[in-house]
């Protein structure tokens, strides 16, 4: 009877998936968009295994798309402890310091993640668009725009900086950058409409009435109000 129970724990234990194999499909899931899933084997992956760093990075990133922002924290957290050589868990800690208006707690974790990895570029675009939440609008133009020096056809940082120079009343320039937004985002609504913004700020009335039909076609609604206030 005792041999009989060792092979049956044996077999058990064989058959049970091991934390790599739960990992691989946690993000599987977190692929398809699927959290709740991701979540169910990604916990199973840590409770195999509680020094998987980039188990605990990639719930983070699970918690994050759930909104759960002070879960996402604990768990980069939780991977850096374990592994500080990866920037993904600073860049994951500081787009969710964001979320919660921690600023100055988010630049942080940018700087250390570009200490990690130099040449990413989102990690230059997320901390661009940190330093224009806080107003700082030069800082906010350097980030984005080293961001362009790496990937010259980026849409999201050159509608971040037409957002800022809109800000600034800067119309051309928000004007040029919203329009290579269209060209490497074709449908891409919020652009069109910010254009139509900057284009009507700048007398181009015709045009700003054109563009903002498109925003409103590609189902911007916001863009209604607009254009019922200011086009023929």
């Amino acid at each position: 009877m005792k041999k009989s129970f060792v092979i049956i724990f044996w077999l058990c234990v064989c058959c049970s998936p091991g934390s790599e194999e739960l990992m691989q499909k946690g993000k599987e899931h977190l692929d398809k968009g699927e959290y709740d899933q991701a979540l169910n084997y990604l916990s199973r992956a840590v409770e195999n295994d509680p020094e998987n760093a980039e188990a605990h990075n990639a719930q983070a990133v699970a918690y994050f798309a759930l909104e759960k922002f002070d879960s996402a924290i604990q768990h980069c957290t939780q991977a850096i402890i374990i592994d500080s050589t990866s920037y993904k868990p600073y860049y994951n800690r500081a787009n969710a310091l964001r979320e919660l208006k921690e600023y100055e707690k988010a630049i942080a974790d940018y700087t250390e993640a570009l200490k990690l990895r130099a040449n990413e570029k989102d990690i230059y675009i997320n901390r661009g668009v940190t330093y224009f939440l806080q107003e700082k609008y030069q800082a906010a133009i350097n980030d984005l725009e080293f961001a362009l020096r790496i990937n010259s056809k980026d849409h999201t940082a050159y509608f971040n900086l037409g957002r800022i120079q809109l800000r600034l009343n800067e119309y051309e320039e928000a004007s040029y950058n919203f329009m290579k937004v269209t060209e490497y985002a074709p449908n891409y609504a919020p652009a069109y409409f910010w254009l139509g913004i900057a284009q009507n700020q700048l007398q181009k009335t015709e045009e700003a009435c054109v563009t903002l039909k498109k925003a409103l076609s590609l189902g911007y609604q916001d863009a209604q109000a607009v254009i019922d206030t200011n086009c023929p």
